[in-house]
């Protein structure tokens, strides 16, 4: 979800509850948001939302490994050349059993059952990209024949 997907919602929902904010301010609400959620994962190492998953810092040790060489596409034969890599701080996300429960059924081409992609399906709702919509409509009738 970008930036400006997240504010969107934002000001929808508060627009439908009749607490219609200015979009600025709904983009204000999304970045304070997520500042929060990265000062809090810098502060402890962890952040967690019930019902979606859980953000959390692991340390991984400085360790040895073998380069990406690309003349060793070309030529088999080259040297492994050892790289060092230092040590660093990942962040990794560990979803709930909740979301685990929701992707089972997940399928990535097809959204809600109406054949768009999701990507088309956000499109189409938000009343952009009329092109899109016209593809769509062309793309059913040939499947079915028309």
């Amino acid at each position: 979800m970008s930036k400006a997907t997240a504010t969107e919602v934002v000001y929808r929902l508060l627009s439908e509850e009749g607490r219609a904010i200015p979009r600025a301010s709904a983009g204000r609400v999304v970045q304070s948001l997520f500042d929060h959620m990265a000062d809090m994962l810098a502060a402890t190492g962890r952040f967690s939302y019930s019902g979606f998953g859980a953000l959390s810092v692991r340390h991984v040790a400085a360790r040895r490994s073998v380069g990406n060489l690309p003349e060793l596409r070309t030529n088999p034969k080259a040297e492994l050349v050892m790289t060092e890599l230092p040590a660093t701080n990942r962040t990794v996300f560990r979803p709930s059993r909740v979301l685990k429960e929701e992707m089972k059924n997940w399928t990535p081409y097809q959204h809600r059952g109406t054949g768009a992609t999701r990507q088309q399906s956000i499109v189409n709702s938000q009343g952009r990209n009329q092109r899109a919509v016209k593809n769509n409509v062309r793309d059913a009738k040939a499947a079915r024949g028309q």
